[in-house]
């Protein structure tokens, strides 16, 4: 597997367009060729690629000048290009396999130069990869299978085991009790420090070493994932990662969602080889010492839901506004830590504790008298005025709370080193009598070292959002000098890097000496991360949920795409390239996606048959011309019907939509239409077709990210439910997708008699569908 410039692989030719006929430069300075304008007037010019060998070709950037027009081509394939689109060296999108890349350019009048030429693409090999990539890997000759597993009484090692073992039954892949024996090697050397692993697949014996659980699960994973029909490649890998933090923050799940939660831990973030979960409590758990805040937090969410007040903020990502027994916690908690995951609980404190405020008013900090602002183009949501933002923290009830609050958390999720404090947002900072006659940087920074100090007493340190400790957003203009007056120990979370994405904002914290993650690090829109996440103190960054744990809140806010993008990002900071987003995204969503949405689901990760059931519907009036040319079997979906006849378990729709529909932010996904399956005991179900979700327009890419900062955190849409099964240009250029929509089948054993699909009343989006296919497990 290689991913990376493939430019470095290429012979250039220089001829005169359409044809071979030389076309020299005029000059060649440092790697830049140029034509005066006489060579090349009225007339057009091919630089061509000439690769040693296929690749995926996902982008390419160059820098030139004095072009009028611009054509990118592949062997089948012409792309018209605005210069706008490669301006600055911006990746032009290719996604085409093939041994060469022609770049034709007419000019005018002027001199043409073209130099810094970058090919960004991928060499995919028929095995499958390990993923996030290896960083060596080195083959023997030859596979092997499993013949056995070795026995250990080390708890670590016969857990990796079982893992294993679990992993490789769903490719249906099981010892043959003749190939090479499988040993866990669990070590304390200090050559596997900084999480590193090592698989030795040898002939008669297969050996996974690190010295720690979650490393020796990594081991089982990558060997899982390099094998193909039960045999394995000998080969040797050696592999860790580039940063020590890489982390998903998420809310509490409702008590009946812990079997998703558990599944996510489980089957998307052990084999994405994040380290740490930071779980945010807010009153979602119930508290003895304070039985109150959790009365409270549940009949503020039966308020809410009748229509009677507004919702407290980020109770719909705290178990959906309900409240978690201790023991409900605890059992999470203990599956996430078992598999290997460190556990950093968020206590939310200081600010976003309305959680506290609502049931003890008399501690609220007293509101700020102007508007709160709530463009979300310039600022996150900030919470309803309804309730209080913020405690008093010249209040002494104030701090024996949250410490109490504190005691309860950390003795439910016993974390290992530290406990996220919040402290973010605070827009009521020193507005009291007593308050505001003292520096905000002052009291900010004393609550914290209140907190910090207390951690201290048990052994753990303290992790806060760094928002407060910049000094350009308009709630924390005073607070930036407590930067200087906190321990340098304690671990900060930069997120509002999102509100200036034209400058490093993290170099204003660097210098302080502490350790900083990304916060909120969303791969669609976290500008320069190359360059930026290499720098000294920055060790990780965490992808943030606020919303409810839930599937289809996750997939309908694109997390569970950016999860696996992030995740790459992440592993192999120090080789990620920005430029090949386009040759990440096809691997993942060929090899990644599709095995990790089976696994929380519970099917095999491969289908025992896939039947071609037809085409659906015959109309084609309203289908562009030039789509309907490069995909002559495709028709309009409303109204139309397919006769089936068959036992199912799941049915796949090639779709797309003729127009887009708009992506609203903290919204459901618009439903357009449904699919009905009608069985022949003349029961039917219907299956709700989104944009956005199942469905997204014919003519834009799978996986481009939504353009502005406004989506910062639903940065991908139709990345979950449905896959990328057509992907390819009508001959003017424009792009065509069409996605392969996985309806499971909720009656399997009933013979399906027909599929027919409705469009929603007063709703105009047209879904286009060419095969409809039924899979067998």
């Amino acid at each position: 597997m290689y991913i990376g410039n493939i430019a470095e692989f290429a012979e250039i030719d220089t001829t005169h367009a359409k044809s071979s006929m030389p076309l020299a430069p005029s000059n060649i300075d440092n790697g830049c060729m140029s034509w005066s304008w006489d060579k090349i007037f009225d007339t057009e010019l091919d630089v061509t690629l000439k690769f040693d060998k296929a690749y995926y070709i996902g982008a390419v950037s160059f820098d030139i000048k004095g072009a009028r027009s611009l054509t990118l081509l592949t062997d089948d394939r012409e792309i018209k290009c605005a210069l706008d689109d490669i301006k600055d060296k911006k990746a032009a999108p290719i996604a085409q396999h093939s041994d060469n890349l022609t770049i034709r350019i007419r000019g005018m009048f002027e001199e043409v130069s073209i130099s810094d030429i970058s090919v960004y693409g991928a060499e995919f090999k028929d095995e499958f990869v390990a993923f996030p990539f290896v960083k060596k890997i080195s083959y023997g000759v030859g596979n092997v299978s499993i013949g056995r597993f070795s026995e250990s009484d080390d708890c670590d090692e016969a857990f990796a085991t079982e893992i294993l073992k679990e992993t490789i039954s769903r490719d249906n892949i099981a010892p043959d009790g003749t190939g090479a024996t499988v040993k866990f090697n669990k070590v304390s050397s200090p050559d596997y420090a900084n999480e590193r692993y090592t698989v030795s697949v040898g002939k008669d014996e297969i050996i996974i070493t690190a010295a720690s659980r979650i490393c020796l699960i990594y081991g089982a994973i990558t060997l899982s994932q390099i094998g193909k029909n039960g045999k394995f490649p000998t080969c040797e890998i050696d592999d860790m990662p580039d940063l020590s933090m890489r982390g998903f923050h998420m809310g509490l799940p409702r008590a009946d969602r812990i079997p998703f939660a558990k599944n996510l831990f489980r089957y998307v973030l052990l084999p994405l080889r994040y380290n740490h979960l930071i779980i945010e409590f807010n009153g979602a758990m119930r508290f003895d010492r304070h039985p109150l805040i959790s009365e409270k937090w549940a009949e503020a969410e039966e308020k809410f839901r009748k229509g009677l007040q507004p919702r407290i903020q980020h109770s719909e990502m705290g178990a959906d506004g309900t409240v978690l027994e201790k023991s409900d916690v605890r059992d999470l908690i203990d599956y996430a830590r078992e598999l290997g995951f460190e556990i950093i609980p968020e206590v939310q404190s200081f600010g976003h504790v309305q959680y506290i405020t609502n049931a003890y008013p008399e501690i609220a900090e007293v509101k700020k008298k102007e508007e709160i602002q709530n463009d979300l183009r310039l600022a996150d949501a900030h919470p309803d005025t309804f309730y209080t933002h913020t405690y008093c923290p010249s209040k002494e009830k104030s701090i024996e709370i949250i410490k109490d609050i504190i005691d309860e958390i950390v003795e439910v999720s016993r974390p290992e080193r530290y406990v996220h404090i919040g402290h973010d947002e605070i827009m009521e900072l020193g507005q009291c009598p007593v308050c505001s006659k003292k520096s905000k940087s002052e009291i900010y920074a004393n609550h914290i070292n209140t907190l910090h100090a207390y951690l201290k007493e048990k052994g753990l340190r303290a992790a806060i959002w760094s928002d407060m400790l910049h000094s350009d957003l308009y709630y924390n203009k005073e607070s930036a000098a407590a930067i200087n007056l906190i321990p340098k120990d304690i671990l900060f979370l930069d997120f509002t890097w999102y509100f200036h994405p034209e400058r490093d904002i993290e170099d204003d914290l660097l210098s302080s000496g502490h350790d900083i993650m990304i916060g909120n690090l969303y791969s669609s829109h976290f500008p320069r991360f190359s360059s930026r996440i290499t720098k000294k103190g920055m060790i990780g960054g965490q992808v943030s949920t606020w919303i409810r744990v839930d599937e289809c809140e996750y997939a309908d806010n694109g997390k569970m795409f950016d999860l696996a993008y992030t995740a790459e990002m992440l592993w192999n900071a120090n080789g990620y390239c920005d430029g090949n987003r386009v040759a990440y995204t096809h691997f993942i969503s060929r090899a990644i996606l599709p095995t990790m949405r089976n696994d929380i689901h519970g099917t095999p990760r491969i289908p025992a048959s896939v039947t071609p059931l037809g085409a659906m519907g015959t109309e084609q009036d309203k289908i562009p011309a030039n789509l309907l040319h490069t995909i002559p079997d495709i028709h309009t979906a409303d109204n139309a019907k397919l006769e089936i006849g068959g036992k199912y378990d799941r049915l796949v729709f090639e779709q797309a939509t003729l127009t887009s529909l708009p992506r609203v932010v903290w919204k459901p996904l618009f439903e357009i239409g449904k699919y009905t399956i009608n069985y022949s005991d003349n029961t039917s179900v219907n299956i709700s077709v989104t944009y956005g979700g199942s469905a997204l327009a014919w003519n834009r890419r799978y996986a481009e990210p939504l353009p502005y900062m406004y989506y910062r955190h639903q940065g991908y849409i139709g990345t979950w439910y449905a896959d990328p099964v057509y992907e390819g240009y009508t001959a003017d250029g424009t792009p065509i997708l069409l996605l392969a929509f996985e309806v499971n089948n909720p009656m399997p054993d009933k013979e399906i008699i027909s599929v027919e699909y409705h469009k929603c009343e007063n709703q105009p989006c047209e879904v286009i569908v060419r095969y409809v296919s039924g899979v067998k497990f």
